[in-house]
């Protein structure tokens, strides 16, 4: 039988730090300001660099986040733990183990597994296997930066996925199967560099079948923190934070900020943690993180890391 392979394309969409999407390499994010300034007044405005080059996610409807995370769960629920002898978490694991070997052989770190990245990746897989359209972006405009954020509710940092389909499976070749896709993607440079990436830090595999064929979806993350709370899906204006929602399980933040889909993150957006509350304007709003990387008695650079996002309602 003839097989066909597919890659998603050669540019596989990476979520930077400013919680857009590009289609080039990563940018982690800094913004510049007065010294002590983000502790005690918002931050001096500063610029986004290559804006032109973003894509932006603004697409996403407030009424559908709730339910596609209730979709999420009851996927979660339905599935069961992985079970050693399932075909499809065979292979994901030959697809987790082959990609960790061929970064020890590059070089580049090692990623740890994150059980919830492997869940939405698997949640996506079965969608592509049951004849979503094979793409980065869904049929409710979600790219997986807006997946991770909706649905990884205590992720913050920047993420990458790549995605790889053949039209056959074996069941009783499934660890072939993972190797497979991981061989295929390392013949794709853009796939190759996310693979090689030695800014990631956690990554998740999810894998399913159906009529469609074999799907694996590989998820990459610069996990900066997990949240010691997960954040709310929901919160109306004015209404306190969760003091959980705004702090590291491990290492602190200098600030944090809730802003609209609709617009990039900017300096004046950010509050000191522990005393954010949810802006006037109702929509959906994307967090972020900001940890101070350099500080002199005049200036100090924070380097801003994304987190989930939340609906103002």
């Amino acid at each position: 039988m003839q097989r066909l392979f597919r890659l998603r394309d050669d540019h596989p969409l990476v979520t930077c730090a400013d919680g857009y999407v590009r289609t080039g390499g990563v940018t982690r994010r800094s913004l510049l300001a007065g010294a002590f300034t983000l502790l005690l007044a918002p931050l001096a405005r500063a610029t986004v660099a290559d804006a032109a080059t973003l894509v932006k996610t603004n697409s996403l409807p407030g009424a559908e986040m709730a339910a596609y995370l209730d979709r999420f769960q009851d996927f979660q629920r339905e599935s069961g733990a992985p079970i050693t002898g399932d075909p499809l978490f065979q292979a994901e694991m030959a697809a987790a183990r082959a990609t960790g070997a061929i970064r020890l052989a590059e070089g580049a770190s090692f990623l740890r597994d994150d059980a919830e990245l492997s869940w939405i990746a698997r949640h996506y897989a079965a969608q592509l296997a049951a004849g979503a359209p094979f793409a980065h972006e869904d049929a409710g405009g979600r790219h997986p930066g807006d997946r991770i954020a909706l649905l990884h509710r205590r992720m913050v940092g920047v993420n990458a996925e790549n995605l790889f389909t053949n039209s056959v499976f074996d069941p009783d070749r499934a660890e072939a199967a993972g190797r497979l896709a991981v061989d295929n993607l390392m013949q794709s440079p853009g796939h190759r560099a996310n693979i090689l990436d030695p800014r990631w830090t956690h990554a998740g595999c999810g894998a399913a079948a159906g009529r469609e064929g074999f799907f694996l979806v590989q998820l990459f993350a610069e996990r900066a923190a997990l949240l010691v709370e997960a954040m709310p899906m929901r919160l109306s204006p004015g209404k306190p934070l969760p003091a959980g929602s705004q702090q590291a399980a491990e290492g602190t933040f200098s600030g944090m900020a809730l802003v609209p889909m609709d617009r990039e993150v900017a300096a004046e957006d950010f509050m000191r943690p522990g005393s954010a509350t949810a802006p006037a304007r109702t929509g959906p709003h994307r967090s972020f993180f900001a940890r101070t990387q350099e500080m002199t008695a005049r200036t100090a650079k924070f380097t801003i890391h994304p987190g989930p996002i939340l609906l103002i309602a």
